[in-house]
């Protein structure tokens, strides 16, 4: 779940994302939803987009702006490689010719 001012974006795994209005926090309610055909694990919002982390569709990028409006996507599913991040186990600068070389494993050129 994440909090934007009186707004409260929160993940419901199977169920999607839904919207409440928290101005009330006793009496939250219900502004929209959407369904991301999967599993929706986190969201984050940041200037009208809502970011969802879905667990067997990626990343959903949703705008929802007014909050009670409707959701519309913005993105097709986005691929996210999760793999382990590199191991560097040596690293050495030449100063007289500018050269940095840099041994390790899972390393990107």
């Amino acid at each position: 779940m994440t909090v934007a001012g009186n707004t409260a974006y929160v993940t419901l795994d199977s169920n999607g994302i839904q919207v409440f209005d928290v101005s009330d926090p006793a009496h939250p309610s219900l502004l929209t939803s959407y369904d991301t055909d999967g599993g929706a694990r986190s969201a984050t919002f940041s200037g009208g987009y809502v970011y969802v982390a879905d667990f067997t569709k990626g990343l959903k990028i949703l705008h929802v702006d007014p909050p009670n409006s409707a959701f519309s996507s913005t993105s097709d599913t986005v691929s996210l490689d999760v793999s382990a991040p590199p191991t560097i186990t040596s690293a050495t600068y030449d100063a007289s010719t500018g050269t940095l070389v840099v041994t390790g494993t899972d390393l990107v050129s």
